[in-house]
């Protein structure tokens, strides 16, 4: 099982300042029988975390990746959960609104044949 590291939850009452939440941008990979963390890989650029708030295993997909979503950089990344890498494939940026400064990519859906 994978999922998405997209918030401090401690910090989500009491935001500093009170207008910026502190993301993050990791995924987490699981051993769901054990209920253990296997594996945390880093997405995107730490020092301004990606957002990382959706990910999904590619269906049918022998290497067991996944596709996420940078809510902050608006980048898609291709998860590869076996050597713990998240790779950029593909910038949202260019679909940018004037005068809007996120795209939001990260409500991504994968249909059962995995394209």
């Amino acid at each position: 099982m994978v999922t998405g590291d997209f918030i401090c939850p401690l910090l989500t009452l009491h935001i500093d300042g009170g207008n910026k939440a502190h993301l993050r941008g990791s995924i987490r990979v699981w051993d769901l029988a054990a209920r253990t963390i296997t594996r945390t890989i880093l997405v995107g650029d730490p020092a301004s975390p990606a957002g990382t708030m959706e990910v999904q295993l590619i269906p049918k997909e022998s290497r067991l990746r996944a596709f996420t979503a940078g809510m902050a950089d608006s980048k898609l990344y291709l998860v590869d959960t076996q050597n713990g890498t998240a790779t950029a494939v593909f910038d949202f940026s260019s679909f940018a609104v004037p005068n809007v400064r996120e795209i939001w990519p990260q409500i991504i859906r994968i249909n059962k044949k995995g394209t």
